[in-house]
């Protein structure tokens, strides 16, 4: 399929794959996260210009969820679809021999690397049990508690030493794009403005 050739998310936006991409709706946290790595790496314009291909081979259509946009790719209903990787690995484990497989976008000289998201946890000033939140925190951010978020979710610990899930690719062979954590939060409004502003939500 065209979508095992691409090798940038850039890539998606090619007039020749007008109806063959498929992505999430565009509110997705994930989506917006992506796309304000990408315009800062870029600038608005390229973005833009992306955004409106994206959208064209989309071909009106954005699914749900992450897990909809791999099985619509592993049905044959579109060529490639942007995702986060886990999605993709809990649909392989499932179904080895679907015709799909992971690209990480971006990886060339040249080229920005891979966007990357944060997960982010909390406890709001206005809870009744903090003690309680207290306790959910320190184990979610525990050598224990990472392990499992790491086996389960298929997704990368922030503790060194815990091991990645079978088939996660090696964080220290990935490029990513160099945009501050910090910037995906200043900028996420802007982003969400340039989506509105081209129809995307």
């Amino acid at each position: 399929p065209v979508g095992s050739k691409l090798d940038s998310v850039f890539g998606l936006a090619d007039p020749r794959l007008k109806g063959k991409i498929a992505i999430t709706e565009t509110d997705n946290e994930s989506f917006i996260g992506g796309v304000t790595s990408y315009m800062h790496q870029v600038g608005k314009k390229q973005n833009r210009a992306w955004l409106k291909g994206l959208k064209d081979n989309a071909d009106g259509k954005f699914f749900v969820k992450h897990s909809d946009v791999i099985k619509a790719v592993a049905a044959g209903e579109r060529e490639a679809g942007l995702v986060n990787h886990y999605y993709a690995l809990r649909h392989i484990d499932k179904n080895p021999d679907d015709p799909i497989r992971i690209v990480i976008p971006d990886q060339a000289n040249g080229q920005i690397g891979a966007a990357c998201n944060m997960t982010g946890i909390g406890i709001s000033r206005y809870t009744r049990n903090s003690a309680a939140a207290e306790k959910l925190v320190n184990f979610l951010v525990s050598a224990q508690g990472q392990k499992v978020f790491a086996e389960v979710n298929q997704e990368y610990p922030t503790r060194p030493g815990i091991p990645l899930a079978k088939g996660v690719p090696p964080v220290n062979n990935i490029r990513f794009t160099q945009t501050p954590i910090e910037e995906l939060g200043r900028q996420r409004d802007a982003t969400i403005t340039e989506i509105q502003r081209l129809g995307l939500l």
